[in-house]
């Protein structure tokens, strides 16, 4: 067998293993079913929801959830990070605070979240939106940044209103 089609046996295997392993450890005690229930009873409950429907149900309200806070998210974090590539003055002011926040755990302010905005539906976009918020900001300003001079240079010359760009 070469080694190519080894790897892809190896690939399939492996998993399928470390699937019967857990299933034994999980039916000989030795895992506690209410932490790791076995690959069957995952299976099983997988199969009853997709059955009901309260799958997809549930799938979708999380869809929902990702979509507002991405949104909410992501359009103040290309605002400002556009901006921050454009202005050199803020990114001076902003970049060390934009650092801290995306240096903790968003997780982190789970506490405080739900203290303002309740256990409902709000805290939950609310944490998506803040996970999601450092993350385009940074995309967006490194964005700017790495444009070429040349072409800014190039569209300005074709009568593209030149925004600040010092720094840029």
């Amino acid at each position: 067998m070469n080694l190519r089609r080894r790897d892809q046996v190896l690939s399939v295997v492996a998993p399928l293993v470390l699937l019967l392993v857990w299933e034994i450890l999980v039916h000989i005690r030795v895992l506690d079913p209410r932490f790791f229930p076995a690959p069957s009873e995952v299976g099983r409950a997988f199969w009853s929801l997709l059955r009901s429907g309260d799958l997809w149900r549930h799938v979708g309200i999380s869809l929902w959830r990702i979509f507002w806070g991405f949104f909410l998210g992501a359009l103040p974090g290309v605002v400002v990070g556009l901006l921050m590539g454009m202005s050199r003055t803020l990114r001076a002011i902003l970049d060390p605070i934009v650092s801290a926040v995306y240096a903790l755990p968003k997780i982190a302010i789970l506490p405080l979240v739900m203290l303002i905005f309740g256990i409902g539906e709000m805290s939950k976009i609310v944490l998506v939106a803040v996970a999601t918020f450092a993350l385009v900001l940074i995309n967006a300003m490194a964005g700017v940044r790495g444009i070429d001079p040349i072409l800014v240079e190039a569209a300005t010359s074709f009568g593209a209103a030149r925004a600040n760009c010092s720094g840029a």
